[in-house]
């Protein structure tokens, strides 16, 4: 299987998968698994001390700074390599993401725990679809593929932002998951649209032949 066959692949799970979370979520057939994991994470929705420490990990990482620091990294890799690709390839990622947010927000209805979303739908979180793109575009601005670093980087920070949203009540656990979702989709549209970048033809090293001198009696 060749690497643009896989993203092709994972582009169209992660897009059907995702499509399926949004039809659920619209019908409300997750409900029940959302307030079993709320109810888990944080019982009776009491807040204490430890909730409020956790509030900060959203502002870090928040859309807007997950997205900043990657422009500011394609630029400056831009500028070394005297290329536009590192920005065209974090602009398209940042693109999508938005643009698929925010037309999935509009269109499924749904409240977060804390109803503090107003007239944007809780779904899907925003803050993880930066966050999971963020590595894995970094890697991809970076070196040009994706490096099994930041699949492992994002993994972390997914789980650890689903933890945290969940627990201060930002979101639901399928508003997390859409998210990954989101990112997943972004980064392997980019991919699969985006042309291979051509290396320079090796050259190759011609030896002069060797003299041999004749030998003196």
């Amino acid at each position: 299987m060749t690497g643009r066959s896989l993203t092709w692949r994972v582009c169209v799970v992660a897009s059907v998968a995702l499509a399926v979370l949004a039809v659920l979520v619209t019908a409300r057939w997750n409900a029940g698994l959302d307030e079993a994991i709320l109810q888990r994470a944080r019982p009776d929705r009491v807040w204490e001390a430890r909730h409020e420490q956790l509030t900060v990990w959203p502002r870090i990482l928040s859309t807007t700074s997950t997205m900043a620091v990657l422009i500011v990294v394609a630029g400056l890799t831009a500028a070394v390599r005297r290329s536009w690709r590192p920005l065209v390839v974090a602009t398209l990622v940042i693109g999508v993401i938005v643009a698929l947010t925010l037309m999935l927000k509009l269109a499924v209805p749904r409240e977060d725990p804390s109803l503090i979303h107003g007239r944007l739908g809780s779904f899907p979180s925003g803050h993880m679809a930066s966050c999971c793109a963020l590595f894995i575009a970094l890697s991809l601005v970076m070196s040009g593929r994706v490096r099994w670093w930041s699949v492992l980087l994002s993994a972390v920070v997914a789980g650890w932002m689903t933890y945290v949203m969940v627990m201060i009540g930002m979101h639901w656990a399928t508003d997390c998951v859409g998210g990954v979702l989101v990112a997943a989709v972004a980064v392997s549209v980019v991919m699969a649209f985006l042309p291979n970048r051509r290396r320079p033809p090796r050259q190759e090293v011609t030896r002069a032949p060797q003299r041999t001198s004749d030998a003196t009696p």
